[in-house]
């Protein structure tokens, strides 16, 4: 089921670097593509320069190039609206109910995921604002910014020009943050009250934002979704710019000279699949292979370098799936007898206490099918959740809000919430769900979850009418807000299964696994 089309009105607004000529459908104003600077291949990015006459802003603009190309499969999934890609990328969407400059609406920009390599602002029609600034009556900004080999390849040693060249995807945020602060009010916007939120890389951006000193200020909240273990715990230096520097020595060498002013003359499709070349070399490379780079600009990850003084000022909303990343999925759980199940759980981890591990997941999800215990856990899932969260009540900080979502969507005969499934809910796009996907199951569940987001961008609390209980702080004995067909609140109740599942290693058993998908 899509939207019907709407009938559109041009509309302008003056932002301080000229007039920009929009459009208003269904009482939602969107002006689209808007610049917000530009830059030197691996140099910091300038403020956009102002212009004479209109700009138009009415269809979305340049995407980044992508470190690696998806194949689209569905609106929900990997990237659906395939959008020019350029290095002239440095743009946003914004979405406003009004242009009032005195509306002073809360601010929700958007970071989008897929690492720091790939993605963009309208990777899915899921990320269309339209929704969100109608149901929330807030303005609605998405980002577009330097990715994979032109926002984080680490040259500081070549110079000032390139003293942040690891960094230049984070410091284009910051940029359009600027951007945001300087000209919102134009959009209806209040540049005093402005949220960050991303999910997955995006999510991870987040988090590296708030390890950026010169960003402060220029955002008041902070949500991560699905976003909280972007980097490998436990590696050696993982943002020392090393892996840079060997990418930057088989460049030398393939292109036979040792000076960048070549590697800047590349056509970029020349550079990327040269850097592809390299990685298909070497088994750690892949969709994180990008990172930034800690420095005096950015000063690392958090649970690695410590929280910083003013991120733990600002009020963080933190979550995760149920199934992020699973290896392996039971598909028609729900045909197989407990005891067939069971003996699923035995496989799939042979050898292992799979008893304890069944009885505390029991425990954790009396109402769940005890084979969803081989989809939880992993890169990215409730365990970082739970260690970021812990490190805030440790520090003091301010208000941090946990949340778990753990949908069941009918797909295949039952699959948990996987990696990207709550974007179309946080964005009040569920619609974008095929109707046999969802089934209609997301109605009441959509809006409590996206007015989570709303009000937690409004108050700095996600408490709402339609959740139907109380969300309190994660101080309070841990406490999570489960986002499902009703939407409830659990005390630390998962810690010890999660903590087992991960020590576990799991074998695939190709004859009950799902038909492989990208998400």
């Amino acid at each position: 089921m899509f939207r019907p089309m709407a009938v559109k009105k041009v509309v302008y607004a003056n932002t301080k670097a000229g007039t920009l000529r929009g459009f208003e459908s269904r009482d939602i104003y969107a002006f689209l593509g808007v610049p917000y600077g530009k830059a030197k291949r691996w140099q910091q990015a300038e403020p956009v320069e102002p212009w004479k006459g209109i700009r138009n802003a009415v269809q979305f603009g340049n995407r980044a190039f992508p470190s690696q190309h998806f194949t689209p499969w569905d609106s929900c999934g990997v990237p659906h609206e395939l959008y020019s890609y350029s290095e002239d990328c440095l743009n946003i969407n914004i979405w406003s109910p009004t242009l009032d400059p005195e509306a002073k609406k809360p601010v929700l920009f958007w970071i989008h995921g897929g690492g720091y390599s790939t993605g963009s602002a309208m990777e899915m029609q899921a990320h269309d604002g339209e929704d969100l600034a109608r149901f929330g009556d807030v303005v609605v900004v998405t980002v577009n910014h330097r990715l994979n080999i032109f926002g984080f390849f680490d040259l500081s040693d070549l110079g000032a020009p390139y003293e942040n060249s690891g960094n230049c995807g984070i410091s284009d945020l910051e940029l359009a943050l600027r951007y945001v602060r300087e000209n919102i009010a134009t959009f209806g916007g209040d540049s005093d009250n402005v949220t960050i939120f991303g999910q997955s890389g995006g999510g991870g951006k987040v988090r590296a934002l708030l390890q950026t000193p010169s960003a402060d200020g220029l955002f008041h909240k902070a949500i991560i979704m699905s976003g909280a273990g972007f980097h490998h715990r436990g590696e050696a230096n993982p943002e020392s710019g090393e892996r840079s520097r060997e990418v930057r020595e088989f460049l030398f060498e393939k292109f036979n000279t040792r000076d960048i002013h070549d590697l800047e003359a590349l056509q970029p499709e020349e550079l990327l699949d040269a850097v592809q070349e390299y990685t298909s070399t070497h088994s750690s490379a892949g969709l994180m292979f990008w990172k930034p780079v800690a420095n005096h600009y950015y000063l690392g990850d958090e649970i690695l370098h410590g929280m910083r003084d003013h991120a733990l000022k600002v009020p963080v909303m933190i979550g995760c799936t149920i199934s992020e990343f699973p290896k392996m999925r039971v598909r028609d759980k729900y045909s197989y007898s407990e005891d067939e199940q069971l003996e699923i759980i035995r496989q799939a981890f042979p050898a292992q206490d799979t008893e304890r591990l069944v009885q505390l997941f029991r425990e954790a999800w009396p109402n769940k099918c005890v084979t969803d215990v081989i989809e939880t856990g992993g890169m990215l899932g409730r365990s970082t959740v739970m260690e970021f969260a812990d490190e805030r009540v440790k520090q003091n900080a301010a208000p941090t809000y946990v949340y778990l979502f753990a949908h069941e969507f009918p797909q295949d005969g039952g699959r948990g919430a996987w990696h990207c499934a709550d974007i179309p809910v946080v964005f009040h796009n569920s619609v974008y769900y095929p109707e046999s996907f969802h089934n209609g199951l997301l109605d009441g569940l959509e809006d409590a979850m996206s007015m989570s987001w709303v009000n937690f961008a409004r108050f700095g609390t996600p408490q709402n009418d339609y959740l139907k209980a109380e969300w309190p702080e994660w101080k309070d004995r841990c406490a999570t807000m489960v986002f499902d067909d009703d939407c409830y609140v659990k005390y630390d109740f998962d810690r010890e299964m999660n903590a087992l599942r991960d020590s576990m290693q799991l074998t695939v058993i190709e004859q009950y696994q799902f038909t492989p998908q990208i998400n």
